[in-house]
């Protein structure tokens, strides 16, 4: 239960542009430990699909997504936001 609900919250994160950072890091670290969980794989190590996914959401962390599409800049303005830059 508790890997759907993190698997929700990283979708949310990503999909609507808020708390990007965390959802990314998060997604990174979820998949990287999937990939370990199949370790040897059957195919090319370094081809595989959560490899993929984690070089996309690490293209997401580098460019900082979030602030030109979706809530991300409306997000940002908020009072607790600015406080806590963590939340960014």
């Amino acid at each position: 239960m508790a890997f759907y609900v993190g698997l929700l919250g990283i979708g949310v994160a990503l999909t609507f542009g808020i708390l990007v950072r965390i959802g990314s890091l998060s997604g990174i670290a979820l998949l990287f430990l999937m990939w370990l969980a199949v370790l040897p794989p059957k195919n090319n190590p370094f081809l595989d699909d959560h490899i993929i996914y984690i070089v996309i959401l690490v293209g997401l962390l580098i460019v900082h997504a979030g602030k030109a599409l979706g809530l991300g800049s409306w997000w940002r303005r908020l009072d607790f936001v600015k406080r806590n830059k963590w939340l960014e």
